[in-house]
């Protein structure tokens, strides 16, 4: 599991124009996405979304739990140890019945596992361990490529959007509501992050099980290329 920061009404800061064009204020209206999945990725989680507003106005009428996405709130939008506990309490909840493996790196909004008896945290599915620190970007497999896809295929979403809405004679399509940031980034998680990407990414960062075997039987495998 990891976070990442999603600027999600940011538009492209390049064109083909042919002639100057005025500047713009850059939008920088934030979301926290938590994205999270299994080695084999045969089992992508639904995303997580951390917001700043608790009741935004364009949810009124909204059943929330029919989004597709656990939604938390705090002032910055940011991972809290409050809101990763809850995270993690629902995790485990739905790990029934199965032993799995956590990884997770070492932000300061991940609370420390010698804290975990004084929060009340009784994880019964879930053995959390984490990386050590400033080696996430050699053995994260979120950081190594899955957010990366993720974000080229979410910004892809959001042009085409965009392209619609001109050509739709829409009046500052850009100007999207956090519902929207809900309607893109699901389908974006759900639709167009492969599998393979997610498998490549964990074997990239040399933590598969049956690449450990292959190597030390000393079989050479071909090399696979990041997707």
């Amino acid at each position: 599991m990891d976070e990442t920061g999603l600027y999600w009404c940011l538009q492209a800061d390049n064109s083909l124009a042919t002639h100057q064009l005025e500047g713009r204020k850059i939008n920088k209206e934030r979301i926290t996405l938590v994205i999270y999945a299994n080695s084999d990725s045969n089992k992508k989680i639904s995303l997580m979304i951390i917001g700043e507003h608790l009741n935004p106005r364009c949810f009124k009428g909204i059943n929330r739990d029919m989004l597709g996405a656990r939604y938390h709130t705090n002032a910055k939008a940011w991972m809290t140890q409050n809101v990763f506990r809850l995270w993690l309490l629902d995790f485990d909840h739905r790990m029934q019945g199965r032993q799995v493996l956590l990884l997770l790196d070492n932000c300061p909004g991940h609370i420390p596992l010698e804290k975990f008896a004084e929060m009340n945290m009784v994880l019964r599915n879930t053995h959390v361990f984490y990386l050590p620190p400033n080696m996430t970007l050699a053995i994260q497999p979120c950081d190594v490529g899955i957010i990366r896809t993720f974000k080229a295929y979410y910004k892809k979403r959001f042009n085409n959007l965009l392209l619609d809405g001109y050509e739709n004679n829409i009046d500052n399509p850009e100007k999207i509501s956090i519902l929207d940031a809900f309607c893109l980034p699901i389908p974006t998680w759900v639709e167009d992050v492969s599998p393979a990407t997610i498998t490549n990414c964990f074997r990239h960062c040399k933590i598969r099980t049956s690449d450990i075997i292959h190597k030390q039987q000393g079989e050479v495998r071909p090399p696979t290329a990041l997707i």
